[in-house]
């Protein structure tokens, strides 16, 4: 690894890389002189700390363990498979215990957010594939895949996760334990978790349960879980708010209920809320036809005295048929101080059980329209050239089976954003994408005669392997208008589009 101070007077080298090769310490050499790179690069003000480019695991792990307030290590393209013997823990691909400051975070990042590395275990019955220990981390931009575990954060307050993708893990997807509070996990997709053990494949699970409170702290509080997708394969609850945890905001999430199957421990709602004081406000969840799915939003006493005083506002949850057993909000325990309001089922059905009181809210505030909001930010209208019949609209639905379409090249559909906005990235579900690769160019611009060009497949397309979402990164702009333009499919040229989201 190689370390450059922000001053610039000098570089140095970590003990730990002196044990190893240079070439597994680092591969790309930054001239820490030249004016482009000063001028660009965000440097803490610690003197102390420094910009380590990766592109072996063994740099990353060392980067990590040996990491110092306001150090950036940043990681290059690449599918980096960490190894416990070098990680620091027997337990962890890439683990570290360092702490950043408020003033001087630590941060991990892809060195090109439109070409995300990925960080990996070697088999989903083992280890996590990241485990981080101490406060003040910065995480975005990075794929974390194939693990017992996703993401273990303890005893990490006001670390954030950010626009990250989470999948293929054997249980939980995300974990805030051990009293980690203020974190936040904001713009990630978290998808396929539980394949080794369905009752523990939890998305984003927060605190601990009580069998674990001699082990753990148990206050995991003042978190923020935001505008992220949960879903789909999501096995238990999307998000598992554990007893001990207070005053999380969980809020413009998108749960997509499709894979949910937890009927050992009823882990069968997107939510199972069992602390105290926390808010679910402005979510969209999909049944998606999954019918295991009992209820939106439970509320469950594991202990005396918790699972009380929480709120659910101006969530939208679109149910796939009027089961008149299943609500938005279900409070089966006696204790009545879980409050709801302004709440809206599609179709219409039943939204509170009786045990669920009235929450203050504003009933003059449109409650979250998921047919346009998708994941990410919000989207005002979408138009399109020409359809078949198949009307834009539809790649907004939270359906994957609906769909645009329209024949011919340079066919394409347009979202307004409504105002401008900063945006990063966008997820696109193709009719017929596990069969054919979809051509295609993103353009983005303030008005819509003044787009550019800001992720070209026209030649390479989409995977052809997934009729689900597939994430297309570019570096943040800020535009109100979003074009994809269709140049046809590898069997033909119509242009199809099922479901589309822009972050």
């Amino acid at each position: 690894m190689i370390r450059f101070r922000t001053n610039f007077i000098a570089t140095i080298f970590t003990y730990s890389c002196l044990a190893l090769a240079f070439s597994a310490c680092s591969d790309k050499l930054i001239d820490s002189l030249n004016p482009e790179i000063q001028a660009t690069q965000p440097f803490s003000s610690n003197a102390t700390s420094g910009i380590i480019i990766c592109s072996t695991a063994e740099c990353i792990q060392n980067a990590m363990q040996n990491a110092l307030p306001g150090d950036i290590i940043r990681i290059e393209p690449g599918v980096y498979t960490g190894s416990t013997s070098t990680s620091g823990n027997s337990n962890a691909r890439f683990y570290s215990v360092a702490s950043g400051t408020s003033a001087n975070p630590i941060t991990i990042e892809a060195s090109d957010a439109s070409n995300k590395p990925v960080l990996q275990g070697s088999s989903i019955s083992s280890k996590n594939v990241m485990h981080i220990k101490g406060g003040y981390w910065v995480i975005r931009n990075l794929d974390i895949r194939t693990g017992k575990k996703g993401m273990m954060l303890d005893n990490s307050d006001y670390t954030k996760i950010l626009n990250c993708e989470v999948y293929d893990i054997g249980e939980e997807g995300i974990h805030l334990r051990d009293g980690t509070s203020n974190a936040e996990v904001t713009n990630c997709y978290v998808h396929d978790t539980g394949k080794l053990t369905n009752k523990f494949g939890e998305g984003i699970y927060i605190g601990s349960d009580k069998g674990k409170w001699s082990t753990y702290i148990k206050e995991c509080d003042n978190n923020l879980i935001s505008n992220n997708r949960i879903g789909p394969g999501v096995t238990a609850e999307h998000i598992d708010l554990k007893e001990g945890s207070s005053f999380n905001i969980i809020e413009h999430n998108i749960f997509d209920g499709a894979g949910i199957n937890d009927q050992t421990n009823g882990g069968l709602s997107f939510m199972d809320v069992k602390g105290n004081n926390n808010i679910t406000r402005f979510n969209c969840g999909f049944q998606n036809a999954n019918g295991l799915l009992l209820n939106a939003f439970e509320i469950h006493v594991k202990v005396s005295g918790w699972g009380e005083n929480n709120t659910f506002t101006n969530n939208h949850i679109k149910f796939s048929s009027n089961n008149s057993s299943s609500y938005i909000v279900s409070n089966p325990n006696s204790v009545n101080t879980t409050t709801a309001g302004c709440n809206v089922r599609v179709p219409s059905g039943n939204v509170s059980s009786s045990s669920v009181g009235s929450a203050t809210c504003n009933s003059n505030t449109t409650p979250i329209n998921c047919s346009l909001e998708g994941g990410g930010v919000s989207i005002s209208s979408v138009s399109a050239s020409n359809d078949d019949g198949n009307v834009p609209a539809n790649t907004l639905d939270g359906d994957l089976v609906t769909r645009w379409s329209s024949n011919g090249s340079g066919q394409y559909i347009t979202y307004d954003l409504g105002s401008v906005k900063s945006i990063s990235s966008m997820k696109i579900a193709w009719y017929k994408g596990d069969q054919r690769n979809s051509y295609f160019k993103i353009r983005v611009g303030a008005t819509t005669s003044s787009l550019s060009t800001v992720y070209n497949a026209s030649t390479t397309g989409s995977s052809g392997t997934t009729l689900q979402l597939e994430t297309y990164d570019f570096n943040q702009v800020s535009a109100r208008y979003v074009r994809i333009t269709g140049f046809g499919n590898s069997s033909n040229a119509w242009n199809s589009v099922t479901e589309v989201e822009i972050w």
